[in-house]
């Protein structure tokens, strides 16, 4: 019987996000209305394609800032994927959970123990000041790496069963 787990974590908006939100609706307005003072009525139609291109891109960067994390648990192998504007999808992270080498709560000591600056360093949560953050050390890509995710109950659970000596 095929093992299979699945759990999706929404990245929660901070500063930069809003920052970059804003400045893309201020800079596509004045974009937009330099635009249609420069075309007038004469080229009316140009400018309103124009301007038309203009949201569409302002769009396009605004609901890029919507951003998941998808964790599939499936007979052992854990994939992580990013979710951008619910349309496009990208594996961050795949590996077997009996190869982690430690796994624990962000806020534990294991963590500080554990964790040096030369590890390649995935985020896919939805904020790191949650609670809920664990953390996993792994190699990807034949590169020592620590994933921080957000798991439910089932998948810790799975993940004890598979590889108790990661909890030790």
């Amino acid at each position: 019987m095929d093992l299979f787990i699945e759990r999706i974590v929404a990245k929660k908006k901070d500063y930069v996000d809003y920052l970059i939100i804003i400045s893309t609706m201020i800079i596509s307005f004045f974009v937009a209305l330099i635009i249609i003072l420069m075309t007038g009525p004469v080229l009316f139609g140009v400018g309103v394609g124009l301007v038309t291109i203009i949201g569409y891109i302002g769009y396009r960067i605004i609901t890029s800032r919507n951003i998941e994390y998808e964790y599939s648990l499936t007979n052992g192998d854990l994939e992580i994927s990013k979710i951008v504007a619910k349309k496009r999808r990208k594996r961050i992270f795949y590996g077997s959970c009996r190869q982690f080498e430690v796994m624990d709560k962000a806020s534990s000591e294991k963590h500080k123990r554990f964790v040096n600056g030369e590890m390649n360093k995935i985020h896919a949560v939805s904020s790191m000041k949650s609670q809920d953050v664990y953390f996993f050390i792994s190699n990807y890509n034949d590169r020592k790496t620590i994933v921080y995710f957000e798991p439910d109950e089932k998948i810790i659970d799975k993940i004890k069963s598979l590889n108790r000596k990661a909890f030790l």
